[in-house]
This record gives C-alpha cells, sequence and structure tokens, in this order.
C-alpha cells in the first residue's frame, strides 16, 4: 500500500481524484458514513469519487434523513485514513464523537459508538503530543457509559472489555479509579 489515494488507485487502475476531493474524503471517512455532509454538500465531488469506484451511497443511512455515503473497500478506506496526520484524526475523531452525542434518540444506543470515537480520538492526540486532560475525560466517561450500556444488554465479554480499556486510560490518582477497577472485577 502506498501514499493516499494514489496507492489505491494505482491498485484499481482508475484516475486520480482532483486533490480538493481527496482531502475531502479522507477526512470525511472518519466518521465512516456521512461523506456528503463532511465534504459540504459538494455532489460533484461524490459523483467524481463514485464514478471512480471509490464510494458509494448506502440504500439506508444509519441515520434517519442523511445521506450515507461509505467507500467501496477497507483497503481504500484504510489508504486513505493513514493520509491523515493524527492530529487531525484526533480532531475527526472528536467531532464525529461530538456530533453522536447530538443525534436525537437515546444516547445510549450509539455508545459504544461515541466510545470508540472518543478514545480514537485521545489516542491519536496522545500520539502527536496533542492530548489534553479534558480529552482523557471526554473518553473515560463515555467508556463508562458504553460499559454500562454493555452490562445493560448482557453483552458481558463487551463489558469487561471496555471497562478494562477505561482503566488503563484512567491515572493512578484519578479519583475514578477505584470504581473503575470495581466496575472490571465484577
Amino acid at each position: 500500500v502506498t501514499e493516499g489515494f494514489g496507492g489505491a488507485r494505482d491498485a484499481r487502475g482508475v484516475g486520480e481524484p482532483p486533490a480538493g476531493v481527496r482531502e475531502k474524503a479522507a477526512v470525511a471517512l472518519i466518521r465512516g458514513v456521512d461523506v456528503e455532509r463532511d465534504l459540504g454538500g459538494e455532489r460533484e465531488a461524490l459523483r467524481q469519487l463514485e464514478h471512480r469506484q471509490l464510494v458509494r451511497r448506502r440504500h439506508e443511512s444509519a441515520v434517519a434523513g442523511d445521506s450515507e455515503w461509505v467507500f467501496e473497500h477497507a483497503l481504500i478506506r484504510d489508504v486513505a485514513y493513514r493520509t491523515i496526520v493524527r492530529r487531525l484524526r484526533a480532531e475527526k475523531h472528536h467531532r464525529a464523537a461530538e456530533w453522536m452525542s447530538s443525534l436525537s434518540g437515546d444516547r445510549r444506543d450509539r455508545a459504544d459508538a461515541i466510545a470508540f470515537h472518543y478514545m480514537t480520538a485521545f489516542e491519536n492526540a496522545h500520539a502527536s503530543g496533542t492530548s489534553t486532560a479534558e480529552l482523557r475525560h471526554e473518553a473515560l466517561s463515555a467508556l463508562r457509559a458504553a460499559a454500562e450500556r454493555a452490562v445493560s444488554i448482557h453483552s458481558h465479554a463487551e463489558a469487561a472489555r471496555l471497562w478494562r480499556q477505561a482503566v488503563d486510560l484512567s491515572a493512578p490518582d484519578d479519583g475514578m479509579r477505584p470504581r473503575l477497577l470495581l466496575e472490571y472485577g465484577k
């Protein structure tokens, strides 16, 4: 796998998408579903990507009222994702978590996806040297909510995995750590 969409293009034998489309699509894939919203409604950009068989529109959207576009192949998604620097990945995952948290309906139904995005935001921020105590706290809160949701639907293995992540993320002097350890031990 080589650099960005160029590697995906070479593997598929399709032309290089225009630079602006390439960067916007690489950022849009963070959310994983709503490419159209992140491209600012640039339908022409989507048509170009669709013509090159890099993305496709899903028949049913995971979010009511939104168009959902996905990458044609996981390899294309992964190559595009790796072109985004970690600091920007952190920002985009953070925005995705905030967006998912703001959707109407029961937030608990999205708790695992919200936790994933907050954790990924923290991991990328930490790797790029830009992590903050606030982001750590948001990730911990999201992990707790996801673990509690997993317990409520009797998904005990998933709950244990999430509690473990929360314990690993918490600082030794964090006041929340004893409760996290207790929950993990259950």
